[in-house]
């Protein structure tokens, strides 16, 4: 463990760094729960966890260098449909997404009758302390809320952000600053507008106010200076004198779209995703998504597959049978680049008709006839070459002697 930290009951400031979170510089408590009030925060963990949870989970299986669909083995419908009785395979997704996302790990224990896999049951990364044996030098997970230990190879453990490669690191508690700052923000903006969008101040007077003097101001002055859209009326010669800035003053707009940009910097998401469209640019919208899906869903993609590979299959001694989130059909672009894409991997032969179309979730054609591959004729293999051009001088030969003959005839 990098850090240690005594937990006294009671000492209430090691209550709230549990329930409310550590407190941050601009005085608001955040931990991984709190920070996704933040509605930049919670939709950039939404958008990257809901766009990886639409793929297709596929189970595949290499043998002698070719692969195939193992869609007929029982861990497939559990990584495809349910991985547990109580959540589909997209929710499962979604929520283990989330937790790499905030919390730098995501975990679900692999559940068994024997040695066959029949699920896997989400876990709170929060309730795990990762711990290494000195005596085997095996790692073992301590879930304090269950009391219960579990060795490595038994838990799905996807560390997405960590200093040492066992402790995972919380990218919320990395940043709390900058969100409690965030948050504070937004507790402003409801203050602001919860007074009436006025900025509170003194009212001045060269005399004495009697008491029900003074409770008429209270009870008609200062009400109506907090109305929106009203006008306030002041009697007894007063002048009311405001402190404080006024939004503009204190360059709150900007300031708003200083912090959101910088928490989609933070989780590697477009603003314009979140729906953040200032200096968004629509024209390059296509490149940006690919960007996006390459450099922030793919590698949360790419954990996934290699944790539930290893601990799944190969470490069981399935060497041969690995986990795909399949992303080609993201990956290919707008409509038009789909199909220049799709008609040269068909020009060359790379892709038969029926992949193509399973590309674009299309059924395969009838009688196999999508099977087939098509290649240019003028491309042919270096090894006849010369027996292809043999042949092609002999057709010509032959045809340049049909014409003679012809003419000779006529």
């Amino acid at each position: 463990m990098s850090e240690k930290r005594n937990i006294s009951f009671a000492n209430g400031a090691d209550w709230a760094s549990i329930f409310a979170g550590y407190a941050t510089k601009a005085g608001t408590p955040i931990n991984e729960n709190s920070a996704q009030r933040i509605s930049t925060v919670h939709q950039c963990l939404d958008v990257v966890s809901r766009t990886l949870a639409s793929f297709p989970w596929r189970l595949m299986e290499k043998v002698d260098g070719i692969k195939s669909n193992a869609q007929n083995r029982p861990e497939s419908k559990l990584l495809k449909q349910r991985p547990h009785k109580h959540y589909s395979s997209h929710i499962f997704r979604k929520i283990l997404v989330t937790s790499m996302m905030s919390k730098g790990a995501g975990a679900a224990k692999i559940l068994q009758e024997g040695s066959r896999i029949t699920g896997y049951e989400l876990r709170n990364v929060s309730n795990i302390l990762p711990v290494v044996s000195p005596k085997t030098d095996e790692l073992y997970y301590y879930d304090y809320h269950d009391n219960e230990i579990t060795h490595s190879d038994d838990m799905i453990y996807v560390l997405a952000h960590s200093r040492d490669g066992v402790t995972p690191l919380s990218i919320i508690n990395l940043h709390r600053d900058g969100l409690g700052t965030a948050a504070k923000l937004g507790d402003f903006a409801s203050d602001f507008w919860k007074n009436g969008t006025f900025i509170n101040g003194f009212l001045e007077t060269d005399t004495t106010l009697t008491p029900d003097q003074k409770l008429t101001i209270r009870n008609e002055v200062i009400q109506g200076l907090g109305r929106n859209g009203g006008i306030g009326f002041l009697e007894y010669g007063m002048k009311f004198k405001g402190v404080g800035m006024a939004m503009k003053d204190a360059e709150f707009i900007a300031f708003h779209n200083h912090t959101v940009t910088d928490i989609c910097r933070m989780f590697g998401v477009p603003p314009w995703m979140v729906g953040h469209y200032a200096n968004a640019n629509f024209n390059s919208s296509e490149q940006m998504v690919l960007s996006f899906v390459n450099n922030t869903v793919r590698p949360y993609a790419h954990l996934i597959d290699e944790e539930f590979t290893y601990k799944s299959f190969q470490n069981r001694g399935l060497e041969n049978v690995y986990s795909k989130l399949e992303m080609k059909g993201l990956l290919q672009g707008d409509i038009k680049s789909r199909a220049d894409f799709n008609k040269t991997m068909l020009g060359l032969g790379v892709y038969d008709i029926d992949e193509v179309r399973s590309l674009e979730d299309l059924n395969p054609l009838p009688d196999d006839k999508g099977k087939t591959r098509l290649v240019p004729s003028n491309m042919i293999s270096l090894d006849y070459v010369e027996e292809f051009s043999k042949s092609l001088a002999d057709k010509i030969a032959a045809k340049m002697e049909q014409a003679e003959k012809k003419e000779t005839n006529d």
